[in-house]
Order: C-alpha cells, then structure tokens, then sequence
C-alpha cells in the first residue's frame, strides 16, 4: 500500500479534490489485483463507474468509491461468497481487512461485502463496498481489459493486471438501464461522457432493451427515459463535483442536454425490440433469445454449440468431465490383460512362436535335451464369448 506521501503527490499530480478519494482509488486497485490473483475474476465480470474509469476513461474520469461485478459462471451464490470472504481473510501487501457479520449479506440476485481496509497510515480504514449480481449472465464475450495507466502505478510495487470485464456497448446499456430506474447523478455524468463517443448504437439499443426486459419492469422507452434525466431534482451536484478533478466543473443543465440528446437513438426500436419492450410480464422469452444470437459473434455461436455437445455425450456416457484439481481414476484395462485375467495361459490356445519351437523339439534332429512339446489340446477362440465376458467382468479373479 502506497505511503501518506506517495498518496499527497498522487493526488496533487492527479488534480483530486480529496486525498481520501485517491486513497479509495489505490485500495480498489489493490482488490482488483487481489481477485485476480485469488481467481475470483474467473467467476466474475467487472462492471460499473470504477470499471469505466480504470479501463474507459482513464484518470479524468470520475472517481468511485465501490466493485461491481456480474456472476459469469455456474458457481452458486454460497460459493462465491465463501470464496470472496476466504480471500478477504488475509492481509494483502499492506493492506488489512475486517469484516464484521453485518458487513457482508447474500440476496436472491446476488452477494455484498463491506470490508473496511486499513492499513499503516490509516489504521481507522475506509469502507469499500463490494456487489456481486448474479440476476443475469454477461450477453456478450467477456475479455479481459487492461487498465489505463495512472500516476501512482510506478509505485504500486505490482503491475496491475488486465481484468475480465463487461464489453463497452454492454456496460453503457447497463448505464442506460440505470438511468431509466433510478435518477443518480454518477450515471448522468457518465452517461454524459459517453454521449460524447463513437459509439455502436445498434447495438447498445438492442442490449438496453434486453437490459430493461430482463428486469421485469417496465421496458426500454426514450421519452420515459428522457423524462426521468431532464426532470429528475434531486441530483446532488457536491457529491458529483467532490469525485471529479479540480478543473472540472459539473453542468447539471449541458449534461442533462448531451445525455437526451445522445442517446436519441434509443427511440429507434426494430419492432423485435418493440415487441420485448412492450412485454413488462417477460413473457416472450423466445424472442428474447432470438435477439441475443443476432448479438452473440459467429465464433461466441460455434464455441457455444461445442460446449453444448461436449456437455450432452459426457452426460450420455456418465462421465464427470475431469479437472486439473480434481481427476477421476481409471485403471488401465485392456483387451489383451483382461483376456489373461479371464483364461489363465494353460488354457489358451499356442502361439505361433510356441508351435514352431514343439515342432523343432519333436524333429529327427532334436537335442537330446530339449523340453518335449506341449500335449495337444483343443485351440480356444482368441476371444471369450461375450456371455462368458459379461459374465465374469473385469473384477473376475479366476
């Protein structure tokens, strides 16, 4: 963890109004790495404002104060959760966690825990809220994303990794979806700033729709959605103005504006996304998924169909797929050793190896000491009888 002195110059270079934002910010840096490290980002997605600023926007993005992510695998939610505190239950290079029972909770969507990391310099610690959702997987391909360099970097004593995240066009149409159902000026500021960029509007439409469907309210509608931006009042322009830098200066009316203005596009809807918008009990379910393989890349498409494959023989075989933790144990069985197993080697039939030496043994010109030839006896078919096989099985000690 980075010294009182590294955070002051960190948060001077960075033009931050309050050194204790920075010092959230590093901390967050330092549980990203944690995750990754501990694998807990195999499971999950990161998303958010935190997401947008380390992998978007970059240091003159808005600062943020908490981790979300989104469940990406079959992991169940008493899983995750004991993973997540089992992770947190460590000091990690410098840092140290506390968390008490009502700091951490489990719902229906998903897990929270609220550790307050200390560390030297703070020995009170700060509040960090981490949210794990579980209410829906990623629609597209998750990748993982690099973080866009900041000052304090050089003095982390690690390179902070790339983290496994939502697509761009994904976490924007969660933005959306926020901004639809609650009025909070984080997602009108970000919003803003996405507004301002090149952007795939076909395709951020179609994901807010799935977004908005999926929550079972109301759907995607642009003049709500406008509605709700223009004529919200209870943005809180200080709490926004103390996560910005010092030569930002929020305009609650020209971000208002570029939001409305932006996201125009949203009121385009083909009439598929008329349709689940229109569906407030989700009860087109088909028509939803027809929409997300129209999303879904070719390849994500092919990969998805040979995962399905592979999962149906293994359970037509009754199988466990096997894991580098975790291996099944066969022992070796083959033809040729379970044939030994079954008829013992006086009752099998010669080889042609054995014939020849009988026939050079019983020869005018034999040795006087050569063994004599093996009786006589009925040849034996090379393989048993399936009766004979099935019956006796590879467990069959003769």
């Amino acid at each position: 963890m980075l010294g009182l002195n590294e955070l002051r110059k960190a948060a001077q270079r960075s033009g931050a109004r309050d050194i204790g934002n920075i010092e959230i910010d590093v901390i967050l840096t330092h549980l990203l790495q944690l995750f990754d490290e501990k694998k807990i980002t195999t499971h999950a997605a990161f998303k958010g404002g935190t997401m947008l600023r380390k992998m978007v926007f970059g240091p003159r993005g808005r600062l943020s104060t908490d981790l979300d992510f989104t469940c990406r695998t079959d992991i169940s939610n008493d899983d995750l959760m004991m993973e997540v505190l089992g992770v947190l239950g460590e000091p990690y290079r410098g840092l140290r966690f506390k968390i008490a029972d009502k700091d951490w909770y489990q719902t229906d969507e998903g897990c929270a825990v609220n550790p307050v990391c200390s560390h030297e310099h703070n020995e009170k610690g700060v509040n960090i809220k981490l949210q794990f959702s579980m209410r829906e997987r990623p629609i597209l391909p998750v990748v993982a994303v690099a973080q866009i360099k900041q000052d304090y970097f050089e003095n982390l004593g690690f390179d902070p990794a790339a983290i496994p995240s939502l697509a761009f066009e994904e976490a924007v149409a969660e933005k959306i979806r926020a901004a639809s159902q609650r009025s909070k000026i984080r997602d009108l500021h970000d919003l803003s700033e996405i507004a301002a960029r090149d952007l795939n509007r076909g395709l951020i439409r179609s994901l807010a729709v799935l977004k908005l469907w999926n929550s079972g309210g109301p759907g995607l509608d642009y003049a709500r959605f406008a509605e709700r931006v223009k004529g919200a009042g209870d943005y809180d322009i200080a709490d926004l103005a103390n996560l910005l830098r010092n030569d930002q200066k929020p305009d609650l009316e020209a971000m208002m504006k570029r939001v409305v203005e932006g996201f125009r596009f949203l009121n385009d809807l083909s009439e598929a996304e008329k349709a689940l918008a229109a569906d407030t009990e989700r009860k087109k379910q088909q028509e939803a998924d027809a929409l997300i393989e129209t999303l879904a890349p070719a390849a994500e498409r092919r990969d998805k169909a040979k995962r399905e494959r592979l999962r149906d023989s293994a359970a037509q075989a009754r199988c466990v797929p096997m894991t580098p933790s975790k291996r099944r144990r066969y022992p070796p069985r083959s033809a040729r050793s379970l044939l030994r197993r079954i008829f013992p080697a006086s009752s099998r039939a010669a080889s042609p190896r054995s014939r020849s030496r009988a026939a050079a043994c019983s020869s005018p010109g034999a040795r006087a000491d050569a063994r004599p030839a093996p009786p006589a006896q009925a040849a034996r078919p090379r393989w048993p009888a399936r009766s004979a096989h099935v019956r006796a099985g590879p467990g069959h000690r003769p």
